[in-house]
């Protein structure tokens, strides 16, 4: 190092050494006793620091100065911002390695206690029905009780009790406004005249008469009577019966599946009007047997740990958050509010997984053969209908996301508008 120069005024000193730094020129100052020394670290930049240091002290006010003080100043401020932050993740990463099940992966272990707290006080234990499940069905408690806690486990169901009234009341008018469109029911077959010759003659079926009579007084009832809160509890039970109304040729299995997801979702908007808005996440707690609960919560175990562990809790949780809501909206609109359980997030983690392993393996994650077999035969297995109610819609929506968002990045540097794109 050279000396440059000695002042007498520490805010000077300081002042024109921000200003060769900020012109690329190392420096550094020292106070001995009344004189501050700047020393310049390279030779050759000796000359270029001596005419700036003269035309510094011809005006040491220059507004140029004062840019330059306030521009190092704000960019040690982000360096001891940086080193700080730096400092945390390295005592983060070491508390990590440390294997303590707080640091490593917290959120884990807490969802897997939330579900099984759930079961717990969602679960009426005096009843002495089967779930299934190599023991009593899991909540199916009604009651709100404080000794010993209970609460009612349709708190939980996506919809409420008013939603679903709102659902079914939306699915009823759809299906009365086509009931009364006659060029539809023509096109159905569902006019009774001379012509209709086969109509006629599966009306002379035995098994066949009650439910096409039934329905056809319904048409009639509906042509005269254009309120439908005046129906009688029969006629509403019609409007609303999907098996019925397919089978008599009203709707096919496509059209009552969109009906029904537009049911479901004025159902939805009713039950979020009210600010239930914990109710798109809640399902996943719940579980209703020993055998769901136990399947679920070690494969979630499972995928849980390795996917916090990698990716951090912050991230694991958001995943968590989109996968359950969007499983939960699949299932809901493709069948009814009437479901529970992580299986949805659980093969949304899978899914996810096994597309960062295909796309990005440099991130750690990656989806041994076997488990990917495994699973694809229990998703297969569950469709089958060999192990009852499954919430299918949710595994298949769920799955679909996961694979989404574990191939975002690949998929978005696809696209014509992407960042590799010129």
């Amino acid at each position: 190092m050279r000396e440059l120069t000695s002042l007498t005024d520490g805010s000077q000193a300081k002042r024109f050494s921000a200003f060769l730094f900020a012109e690329s020129i190392p420096c550094t100052v020292e106070n001995e006793d009344e004189d501050w020394i700047i020393w310049i670290h390279n030779d050759d930049d000796r000359l270029r620091s001596e005419e700036l240091l003269s035309e510094f002290l011809n005006d040491p006010e220059n507004e140029r100065y004062t840019r330059a003080e306030r521009k190092v100043r704000n960019v040690l401020q982000e360096a001891d911002r940086l080193r700080t932050q730096n400092q945390k993740r390295s005592q983060k990463l070491k508390r990590r390695w440390q294997g303590s099940w707080w640091d490593c992966f917290p959120a884990t272990y807490i969802m897997t206690a939330i579900c099984v707290l759930v079961v717990a006080v969602c679960t009426d234990w005096n009843q002495g029905n089967q779930g299934g499940g190599f023991g009593p069905a899991f909540c199916t408690n009604t009651e709100l009780k404080a000794i010993p806690p209970r609460v009612p486990a349709e708190y939980l169901y996506i919809l409420d009790e008013e939603g679903d009234a709102a659902a079914e009341n939306e699915f009823a008018r759809i299906i009365a406004g086509m009931l009364t469109d006659r060029e539809f029911l023509a096109r159905r077959n569902l006019i009774l005249n001379q012509q209709n010759g086969e109509l006629a003659q599966r009306i002379r079926e035995p098994d066949f008469l009650p439910r096409r009579i039934y329905l056809l007084g319904l048409i009639d009832t509906l042509n005269r009577e254009k309120n439908l809160d005046k129906l009688n509890r029969n006629y509403r039970r019609v409007l609303t019966n999907r098996g019925l109304l397919r089978e008599q040729g009203v709707l096919t299995y496509v059209e009552e599946r969109v009906i029904n997801a537009r049911s479901q979702f004025a159902g939805l908007c009713s039950t979020l009007g009210r600010g239930q808005v914990w109710r798109l996440i809640s399902p996943i707690f719940m579980h209703l047997s020993l055998l769901h609960i136990g399947l679920n919560m070690m494969a979630f175990m499972s995928f849980g740990k390795g996917v916090e562990y990698v990716r951090g809790t912050r991230r694991f949780l958001l995943l968590c958050l989109v996968l359950a809501v969007t499983s939960n909206l699949v299932q809901l609109l493709w069948v009814d509010h009437r479901f529970g359980g992580m299986s949805g997030v659980l093969f949304g983690l899978l899914g996810y997984v096994y597309m960062k392993g295909r796309c990005e393996p440099r991130d750690g994650l990656a989806l041994p053969q076997k488990t990917l077999t495994y699973a694809a035969l229990w998703l297969i297995l569950c469709t089958t209908g060999a192990l009852g109610a499954i919430a299918n819609a949710a595994h298949f929506g769920g799955l679909i996301v996961g694979l989404i968002i574990g191939a975002r990045k690949k998929i978005r540097k696809s696209l014509p508008f992407g960042p590799n794109r010129a």
